[in-house]
């Protein structure tokens, strides 16, 4: 009888959300899910330099939404890794998206004397949803910063 007891206590506790609940014991459900102002930004976390400059920009119209494209050049070859990233968690600003150019710069010392400059390319999905109300993109590097309208 103890048994039966115990088995019909047991799947009773199963269907509730209680701490009691043996099967919620290890889920860690009490913990508070993270907010979005407690998860730090992406780009501030991010160590790569801006690229130095920025050159052009380019549009490309997909089903999903603009392709962005940018062209930019760095001060030496062997910069690598580059990327588009989005500033202010990815919500424009008084109509505006606002990226920054970034790259990784090469290791020390893997650059000859007196190369020159090259240009590089980083590339990133515009969707739909992100573009509702944006009348501006900006890219930005270090030395300055330019716009094309979606």
């Amino acid at each position: 009888m103890r048994r039966i007891l115990c088995l019909v206590l047991l799947l009773a506790l199963a269907g509730c959300e209680s701490r009691f609940n043996p099967f919620n014991w290890f889920s860690g459900r009490d913990e508070p899910l993270p907010s979005a102002e407690a998860t730090p930004d992406p780009i501030t976390l991010d160590r790569r330099p801006m690229i130095a400059r920025v050159d052009t920009l380019q549009l490309e119209t997909t089903r999903g939404g603009l392709i962005l494209i940018a062209y930019g050049t760095a001060p030496t070859p062997g910069y690598w890794a580059s990327a588009l990233l989005i500033e202010n968690r990815g919500l424009p600003r008084d109509g505006v998206l606002t990226y920054q150019f970034r790259v990784a710069r090469p290791p020390e010392g893997s650059v000859p004397p007196g190369a020159q400059p090259v240009r590089i390319t980083a590339a990133t999905l515009v969707e739909n949803r992100q573009l509702a109300g944006v009348s501006q993109i900006v890219v930005r590097s270090q030395s300055q910063a330019i716009s094309v309208r979606p």
